[in-house]
């Protein structure tokens, strides 16, 4: 190991490893939840799970994972009231969260506590929901990781987090908390680890039964689950990148990057803005890709380039980002058809674009489909607002089609920005100039 990833390594260590005066605080927090529960555990068990209990939280992120452990034959509804009921009565300050079951987050001493209910099986093969893993999570863990090992937990974490592909939420798509666990448990530690991805080619399978996405890691106490299930492409594609860069240019930008921000091209993003659907964050997420990438084909369809597309989630809006090629499309583009063994689109196919005012050339035969050469021209704001109008049924934009009937705005992000909260406006700006942060290399400092 170089002197200069060790010093990087050291100093990443110092500052995600929690402090004494923070270890006591948390501490606390906990004895004065378990004080709150015990008079109203009458029918549930409470256990610590999550990475306090494993002991691979970050200095960042204090929070407390606390399970109300219920017997198996306890309905599902009594259980979600008494989680309700008991997360009411322990916390001042508290909101309903989602997952598959309702759950509690509150704060104690500003410290967030999720209130998780689930079901106390004897074995992952009888868990009646997802959650009902996570003691067993906690238990593989906390036997299978050493210290050194945990703290190497810590530090894949904070590189996660700094490359931007920390969390399996369907927003960020990318490495769990646990996925980092079992990751340093396969592989032995973070630079073992990183020095093994830069091996990785196309989708990468580590024995699951099953084909993945992109990643596919058995779950060590339950191996029909895949544990990286939630990785995109991207994401994967992301965590190699930056691990050979790491390896090769030690820095912390790998772990906290710089705040200045790329300058881009704002006048190429077209942007839709619109009501954002009542869901729970995870179902608006899926949602969003959803439709995202219903208008970025049907962009590509009108005769468009889409290089990249983005989205951002305010209180009561989202705004969706394509950056494109060229705000107007060529003249004329060849348009194919169905394939000419397929009789009756065929037939619709000819039958439309033969006496279309946009057709230049065709409808002919060529290399086993229909073609036509087609007529455009045009701004992509003004089609898309078109298609929008008059075709939305077309599209298939799940419960933004409501949104959209109610109202949008489309334009361009030079001319739209200024009407942006100051996070969008941030994200758009970051959008139009995309870059890893962790290879800007201003004259190639990699301090």
């Amino acid at each position: 190991m170089s002197a200069d990833i060790g010093s990087v390594l050291k100093e990443v260590e110092a500052r995600v490893t929690p402090n004494e005066e923070l270890v006591a605080k948390v501490e606390r927090v906990r004895d004065e939840v378990f004080r709150r529960l015990q008079p109203l555990a009458t029918d549930f068990r409470p256990e610590l799970e999550g990475s306090v209990a494993k002991g691979t939280w970050l200095a960042t992120d204090p929070e407390l994972d606390v399970f109300m452990i219920f017997p198996v034959t306890t309905s599902e509804d009594h259980m979600v009231d008494r989680v309700m009921e008991v997360g009411k009565a322990i916390f001042d300050k508290w909101e309903v969260s989602y997952a598959e079951h309702p759950y509690i987050r509150g704060w104690v001493d500003g410290v967030p506590i999720d209130l998780v209910p689930c079901y106390g099986v004897s074995s992952p093969s009888e868990m009646r929901s997802a959650v009902d893993r996570t003691p067993f999570h906690t238990r593989f863990v906390n036997q299978s990781l050493s210290q050194e090992q945990k703290k190497d937990v810590r530090i894949l974490k904070a590189f996660f987090k700094g490359i931007g592909v920390y969390g399996a939420e369907i927003k960020v798509r990318g490495f769990s908390g646990y996925a980092s666990e079992v990751l340093i448990y396969r592989f032995g530690s973070f630079l073992k680890l990183l020095e093994s991805v830069q091996k990785w080619k196309g989708k990468v399978n580590l024995g699951w039964n099953g084909e993945p996405d992109a990643l596919a890691i058995p779950d060590p106490v339950d191996p029909s689950r895949n544990v990286t299930a939630s990785v995109s492409v991207r994401s994967l594609s992301t965590f190699v990148a930056a691990a050979g860069f790491f390896l090769r240019r030690p820095s912390l930008r790998f772990f906290w990057a710089s705040d200045e921000e790329a300058e881009g091209r704002l006048d190429q993003v077209l942007i839709l803005i619109t009501g954002r659907p009542s869901s729970i964050d995870d179902i608006l997420w899926g949602e969003i890709w959803k439709a995202a990438d219903s208008m970025r084909k049907q962009l590509t369809k009108e005769g468009f380039a889409v290089f990249d597309v983005g989205a951002y989630a305010g209180r009561d809006y989202v705004c969706f980002a394509f950056y494109l090629s060229s705000r107007t499309r060529a003249a004329a583009y060849l348009m194919e058809g169905p394939p000419v063994n397929m009789i009756e689109d065929s037939m619709k196919f000819v039958d439309k674009w033969s006496s279309h005012g946009q057709t230049l050339r065709g409808p002919w035969v060529g290399d086993g489909r229909w073609l036509v050469v087609r007529a455009l021209g045009g701004d992509a704001k003004d089609v898309l607002e078109s298609v929008l109008k008059k075709e939305l049924k077309q599209l298939a934009l799940g419960d933004f089609e409501k949104q959209i009937k109610r109202s949008f705005q489309i334009g361009w992000a030079a001319d739209l920005i200024g009407g942006c909260d100051e996070e969008c406006a941030r994200v758009l700006r970051s959008f139009a100039g995309r870059k890893e942060r962790w290879v800007w290399p201003r004259a190639f400092r990699w301090d």
